[in-house]
């Protein structure tokens, strides 16, 4: 007699051949959730612990956004209710100042989102002196 596979036990199947793992109880409310790629040395490099902790989330909140991609809009409703425009604004500046992102196309007066790109130039930031 042939045993039958959960539903769970399926989808984690699924997940695996498209080599994604699926996520552990205590990682997600949700097991289909989406993975944000934020690689360690990322995490312990001066240029992202010298950071705010509000300019940390909002870059982890572009990289759920861009969803692998370098380059990627940020709309106002996706950081709506998680940290204020102002708040925004400085992460932003701050983001751009570390070269963690570049701002592609300001689209402030087309009312419309500005576009933005990932950089790597975070790699060679250096504290002021």
């Amino acid at each position: 007699m042939a045993t039958s596979k959960t539903a769970a036990e399926s989808r984690a199947a699924r997940l695996r051949k498209r080599h994604m793992t699926p996520f552990e109880d205590w990682e997600a409310i949700d097991q289909k959730g989406v993975y944000v790629r934020c690689p360690s040395d990322l995490l312990h490099h001066p240029a992202f612990l010298d950071l705010t902790p509000a300019a940390r989330m909002t870059l982890i909140y572009m990289r759920e956004e861009a969803a692998g991609f370098e380059e990627f809009r940020f709309p106002f409703s996706t950081f709506d209710g998680l940290i204020s425009k102002d708040g925004f604004q400085k992460s932003l500046k701050q983001l751009v100042d570390h070269g963690f992102v570049e701002v592609t196309a300001q689209n402030k007066h087309r009312k419309i989102c500005n576009v933005y790109h990932f950089s790597a130039a975070w790699r060679n930031w250096e504290p002021p002196a």
